[in-house]
């Protein structure tokens, strides 16, 4: 089972998460403390308090068998320095399970971006992109599960994985 943490930038929210999302954006103690609070956790303090709840709670969810999934949406907009720190939990295991997915959601720069040095870490972790501006308007869901079960499909044929993914 996943929980899923979803960053964005949508205008429908209430103010205070509204607040939550425009921050996250802005710095790597904003970004931990935003996606801290949506797995359930009382975020606070100084940046060496966020790291240890991020390390806790993907343990915590691990022993309910749960993993957690990082949706960046408007990924474009996140600032070099947090792309830079939150690399490192690209590779956070334990007991040899890679405790986050993240998905990426962006415009077509973030395709570029990839390329840029910032972001080797991240290139080494990316299975693969999908134009999704070809989707048509009232069948966006629709769609979008397409390409969702296509990617994972293509993710477990590559990694010859005992779970696989599944959208």
């Amino acid at each position: 089972e996943t929980v899923a943490v979803v960053i964005n930038k949508s205008l429908d929210q209430p103010p205070a998460q509204k607040r939550l999302m425009q921050e996250a954006y802005g710095s790597y103690t904003q970004m931990l403390g935003a996606i801290l609070r949506q797995t359930g956790f009382y975020a606070r303090g100084e940046e060496a308090d966020l790291v240890e709840q991020m390390v806790e709670r993907p343990r915590m969810l691990r022993q309910e068998n749960k993993s957690l999934l990082l949706i960046l949406d408007d990924a474009h907009d996140i600032t070099p320095g947090v792309w830079k720190r939150m690399q490192s939990w690209l590779d956070y295991q334990d007991r040899g399970l890679r405790m986050f997915q993240v998905l990426l959601v962006g415009s077509p720069m973030l395709r570029k971006m990839m390329g840029e040095p910032i972001l080797r870490g991240w290139r080494r972790w990316t299975h693969g992109a999908h134009d999704l501006k070809l989707l048509r308007w009232g069948h966006a869901a629709e769609e979008t599960r397409r390409v969702l079960k296509r990617s994972c499909d293509l993710l477990n044929t590559r990694s010859g994985t005992e779970s696989p993914l599944t959208p």
